[in-house]
């Protein structure tokens, strides 16, 4: 109340006096409406202090009368100094942000605006996002049913988002009811394993793990490994180069020592002592390195070969080199 009258919030009603000329004069209202900015918003969800807040996260406030729009404010600072969101022009009562980051305290506010200006900011809210399950990784390498890989591979997935680290599974069975190798403290998006069994088939997986658990594992590939396993104790050779094989002469197996400068494609092949092929040790391209390749006394039909002298053939390009072994059963 003021001299006598409502003042409303919002309008303000004045009476002017018409004087005509004549043979009188007559009063008559005539309304001249001042608009005042809104009051501040009252907010409801997500309610302050609430943790465990969906993504995408739905703001709302109450209708405020006489607001044409809203302007929202979200951040992780108290202050609002780089706000993540910073909505203009809002005409209605809620508002959808689905780029929100999970495991993260925000702040909001609210403001309401007329043709008048715009009013004060709501009080500062606060919740906590869900924590989400990290995504099962997409494999990379070896290739899915790759053959011939080397003993101490090396496993390579994409990354995934919020990832902190990431579980390895190698096992011989795809129901993991047998697995050889395990590891869950890997924090890239590599591994290399250690050697592995000669010719034999794997499977593997990855699952990625973030401050809400892990999450499920990616899909299972395979892989069969060779008889080649890469020494990198040393430095990365400068010449391609042929070695004895050892032992020599062997009764169950053999290791047949070899290297490159640079990648390139290799053959090695055994031969017996008239010239026929029997078997196909490697083939294919190898980086540059020190390599080593097991012989068990096999030919490529999986048959055991008898006692006698053998030649092994290795051939990279214009490079090649033939030495002398003896198997003895």
């Amino acid at each position: 109340m003021k001299n006598g009258f409502n003042i409303p919030a919002l309008f303000l009603v004045l009476f002017t006096m018409n004087v005509y000329g004549g043979s009188g004069n007559s009063m008559s209202p005539s309304v001249f409406l001042t608009s005042l900015p809104p009051n501040t918003p009252v907010q409801s969800a997500p309610a302050n202090g609430m943790t465990c807040v969906p993504t995408p996260v739905v703001f709302s406030w109450d209708k405020l009368d006489h607001a044409t729009t809203y302007h929202l404010q979200v951040s992780t600072g108290f202050d609002f100094g780089d706000p993540t969101v910073s909505a203009n022009d809002i005409d209605d009562t809620y508002f959808s942000f689905p780029g929100l980051a999970s495991s993260t305290i925000y702040y909001w506010r609210i403001k309401a605006s007329n043709v008048a200006g715009t009013g004060p900011f709501s009080s500062i809210w606060s919740f906590t996002t869900n924590a989400i399950l990290p995504e099962a990784p997409l494999l990379a390498a070896p290739a899915n049913n790759a053959n011939g890989v080397i003993r101490n591979t090396e496993l390579r997935w994409y990354a995934v988002t919020a990832a902190q680290r990431y579980i390895i599974q190698v096992a011989t069975l795809p129901d993991f009811s047998s697995i050889v190798f395990e590891k869950s403290d890997v924090t890239g998006t590599w591994y290399e394993l250690p050697s592995l069994e000669a010719n034999t088939l794997y499977f593997w997986r990855i699952a990625a793990v973030s401050d809400a658990g892990t999450g499920p594992y990616s899909s299972i590939w395979m892989f069969t490994t060779g008889a080649t396993f890469i020494d990198e104790s040393d430095a990365v050779p400068t010449q391609y180069a042929l070695y004895p094989a050892y032992p020599n002469p062997f009764n169950l197996c053999t290791t047949i020592a070899w290297q490159l400068p640079e990648t390139a494609f290799v053959t090695i092949k055994i031969y017996n002592s008239i010239g026929q092929l029997i078997r196909e040790l490697e083939t294919g391209i190898f980086q540059a390195g020190k390599y080593h390749t097991n012989w068990n006394g096999y030919d490529n039909q999986g048959l055991v070969v008898t006692s006698g002298l053998y030649l092994y053939r290795f051939e990279s390009g214009e490079h090649h080199d033939v030495k002398k072994m003896m198997l003895l059963r």
